[in-house]
């Protein structure tokens, strides 16, 4: 826990800048939505705004499932390395530098991977 708490605190404006800018992009595709449909009696309106609102949510979703991922891996790494297979730290240790480096893109990319499933929706 104590690694999490200090990686939250190297990285807090990561965290708020990704969030803000998350939360601003569904705002504003919400914003587009509601134009669109209030004002859109032009038919290249209706063809064009709903299609960038629709980009901005899904990008929105992204930076939450990149977010979700994020915490997620700070919550799995140490459980791994203290709880996993026994003797995980030993068995990391004798990974060697490129077989330390899989393993750990392989964890983020399972955590990322989990996360847009939940975002996906």
């Amino acid at each position: 826990m104590n690694s999490l708490l200090k990686t939250i605190k190297s990285n807090w404006r990561d965290f708020i800048a990704f969030a803000l800018i998350g939360l601003g992009l569904a705002m504003l595709s919400g914003a587009i939505d509601y134009f669109s449909a209030r004002f859109g009696d032009n038919t290249f309106i209706r063809l064009v705004l709903p299609t960038l609102s629709n980009y901005l949510q899904g990008f929105s979703r992204f930076i939450g499932a990149s977010l979700t991922a994020t915490c997620l891996w700070m919550l799995l790494w140490p459980t791994i390395s203290q709880f996993g297979a026994g003797r995980f730290t030993e068995g990391f240790d004798s990974l060697g530098v490129k077989g330390q480096f899989i393993c750990y893109i392989t964890l983020i990319g399972v955590a990322l991977i989990a996360a847009a499933i939940c975002f996906s929706v």
